[in-house]
């Protein structure tokens, strides 16, 4: 198992505090079995087992699947496929790369949301009993249904047409979305990061929006007369 360097800026995040207990409890355990790049696999099975190798008995896959989720959520992890197997990144693991990484490099985003979708599913499969506690109302699968039809299409964009849908997007409303593209991609450069189009939706989320005061006169109106 890599040693790992833990630093004392964990505690004051503000990514990792809106994490719950058992999901911050997941990610710094996770710390300790992915490689130089903070990548590993997506498996369920082998990260209860790799995360958890004592507590076999008391934690489920459906919990992994959850956690991930919530680190996903708050941009500190990406989900990602790669010729049909699902795996893992810490987002900005600032660890020494020793040697070149076990896993292959995350591609595009778009895929995570339909993975963790799926891991969900998989893990309930493995329950029967919460296979048949479990109940969805038909429109809030129709709407999963749609965000992975989005997912897909967003993954078959160009770069282009990627970026013109990034700066469409109402949540990036007022933030300069090429000039943070570029940003990230410099700064990816500089530190030997990948790239990758959900690193750059993570990076836009951080991004400040600039403030627009509005000034309004209370005053009349002066003329110069000439």
């Amino acid at each position: 198992m890599p040693n790992r360097i833990i630093r004392a800026d964990i505690l004051t995040s503000e990514r990792v505090n809106k994490l719950s207990i058992q999901a911050e409890c997941f990610y710094r355990r996770l710390m300790s079995i992915v490689d130089d790049y903070g990548r590993y696999h997506g498996n369920l099975t082998l990260l209860r087992s790799s995360c958890f190798p004592l507590r076999i008995d008391t934690v489920k896959e459906k919990g992994i699947a959850g956690w991930i989720a919530e680190c996903e959520e708050v941009g500190i992890l990406s989900l990602y496929t790669i010729n049909g197997k699902n795996y893992l990144e810490i987002d900005n693991f600032g660890q020494q790369r020793r040697s070149k990484s076990k896993f292959p490099e995350p591609e595009v985003e778009g895929e995570s949301a339909i993975i963790c979708e799926q891991m969900l599913s998989d893990a309930d499969k493995c329950s029967p009993s919460r296979s048949r506690k479990r109940s969805r109302s038909r429109g809030e699968a129709e709407s999963k249904k749609a965000d992975s039809k989005k997912a897909k299409r967003i993954s078959e964009m160009g770069p282009e047409e990627y970026l013109e849908d990034l700066i469409a997007r109402p949540e990036f409303e007022g933030i300069d979305v090429r000039r943070e593209v570029e940003l990230c991609r410099k700064w990816c450069e500089k530190g030997g990061h990948t790239l990758g189009r959900n690193r750059i939706v993570n990076w836009l989320k951080r991004s400040e929006k600039p403030i627009n005061i509005k000034t309004e006169s209370t005053g009349p109106r002066l003329e110069v007369v000439r």
